[in-house]
């Protein structure tokens, strides 16, 4: 997997409009799944064809504003990886107030999870930096719920609407809570997730499948990144 992980590390994280590049961690689903590596890697190359997605590490590639800075980014984590132990860099990262980048689909938690399976430093870099250069400044929750309340919450909001910003809270929540065991000041973390929710980008007129349909589908023919990401996430 090795040369395939450097490949998406080469890859912009934001499509063109901004939308995300759910590639790193749709690769991280299907392996976390036991999807053999010549299967991901030809799904990879399919999405690559349909996806207007840049290589960073083309000369001739016009890099972003916002690609800059998360190059600079990734390179930053990757020295503080080297100084200081993964936790103390995240909980350093999670003390920094904001929406947990909701203007950007919660992509960065997403990202940093699969990363962290991955046990691959540099993708562990991108994520952090992903997720950095993501917050923006929010208020605090004005409620303080539990894992059981937010979850049950967002799924029965997904259940009556199978919109796009539920199913996004969902799997951030599911995400965030395998990486429990970083955040200390966990209930909090989620807190901030669920007030954010409601402010995610929804395309009104898409519904996606149910949780049941995620969940009873073949995952390899699952026809969205994201969609493989959710099959993954539900079923841990």
């Amino acid at each position: 997997m090795r040369k395939l992980y450097e490949r998406l590390s080469s890859l912009t994280p934001l499509l063109q409009g901004k939308q995300i590049n759910y590639l790193p961690m749709m690769v991280g689903a299907l392996k976390h799944q036991g999807v053999k590596e010549e299967t991901i890697k030809d799904l990879v190359n399919l999405f690559l064809k349909k996806m207007p997605v840049g290589d960073l590490g083309e000369k001739l590639y016009p890099k972003s504003t916002f690609d800059e800075y998360y190059i600079h980014k990734t390179n930053y984590y990757l020295g503080e990886l080297k100084q200081r132990p993964f936790d103390k860099v995240l909980a350093n990262l999670m003390d920094k107030p904001g929406d947990l980048g909701v203007s950007y689909d919660f992509a960065g938690i997403l990202r940093l999870y699969y990363a962290l399976l991955s046990e691959n430093e540099l993708s562990i870099a991108e994520a952090l930096a992903l997720l950095d250069l993501s917050i923006e400044q929010a208020k605090e929750p004005s409620r303080n719920r539990s894992f059981l309340e937010i979850k049950s919450d967002l799924e029965k909001n997904y259940k009556e609407t199978q919109s796009k910003e539920y199913l996004l809270g969902l799997l951030a929540l599911l995400a965030l809570k395998e990486m429990a065991i970083y955040l200390p000041d966990f209930t909090s973390v989620i807190n901030r997730l669920h007030e954010q929710v409601p402010f995610l980008k929804n395309p009104k007129n898409i519904r996606f499948l149910s949780i049941k349909e995620i969940k009873e589908a073949d995952m390899v023919s699952l026809d969205e990144p994201l969609l493989m990401i959710a099959y993954d996430l539900l079923k841990t």
